[in-house]
C-alpha cells in the first residue's frame, strides 16, 4: 500500500486513546483495525476513553450489520449468475468475521471497565458501560432498527 493509506501502518494505542478523549474515533478505523487484526487492548485506557471506545465500536458493529443486510438483499434479489454468488458470499463471510471481531472487543473491553471500576452500582455509569444485557448483539438487532438508526 501506498504510504498513508488505510492499513499502511497501524497506529499506536496511545494515539487512539488521545482521539478518544478528543472525540475524535471513527467506526471506519475500527473496522479497517479488526480486518488487519489490530483492535487495541484497552489496558491502558480509562474509564472515560474506554466509554467513548466502547461507543465507536458499537457504531463499527451496526454499520456493519447495515452492510450484512445489504449484501443478503442482493445475493437473494439481484444475483443473476453463480461466480457473482460466490463472490457476494465471499464478501459476507469477511463482513460476518470482521463484526464478529468487535463484539468480542466489545464484550473484552466492557469486562476491563467493570474490572477497572468504571461500572458501579451506587454511580450513574458512562451509557457504554450498561449492563450486559443492555448491549445489542447482531442477533438483536432487526432490519426495520437499523433502517430507523442509519441510512445508507
Amino acid at each position: 500500500m501506498a504510504p498513508g493509506s488505510a492499513g499502511a501502518e497501524t497506529e499506536p494505542e496511545d494515539v487512539i486513546l488521545r482521539r478518544a478523549i478528543d472525540n475524535n474515533l471513527s467506526f471506519q478505523r475500527v473496522i479497517q483495525r479488526a480486518k488487519e487484526d489490530a483492535l487495541i487492548s484497552g489496558d491502558k485506557a480509562s474509564c472515560e476513553e474506554l466509554g467513548r471506545i466502547i461507543e465507536v465500536d458499537q457504531e463499527a458493529v451496526a454499520f456493519e450489520m447495515g452492510k450484512l443486510e445489504g449484501l443478503a438483499i442482493l445475493q437473494t434479489n439481484e444475483i443473476g449468475d453463480d461466480a457473482s454468488a460466490v463472490y457476494v458470499g465471499s464478501i459476507i463471510k469477511r463482513v460476518e468475521k470482521t463484526k464478529t471481531k468487535i463484539e468480542k472487543q466489545i464484550v473484552r473491553l466492557k469486562q476491563k471497565g467493570k474490572s477497572a471500576g468504571c461500572y458501579r452500582a451506587d454511580s450513574k455509569p458512562s451509557s457504554a458501560f450498561k449492563t450486559s444485557t443492555d448491549f445489542k448483539t447482531s442477533t438483536d438487532f432487526k432490519g426495520d432498527d437499523l433502517k430507523s438508526r442509519y441510512s445508507y
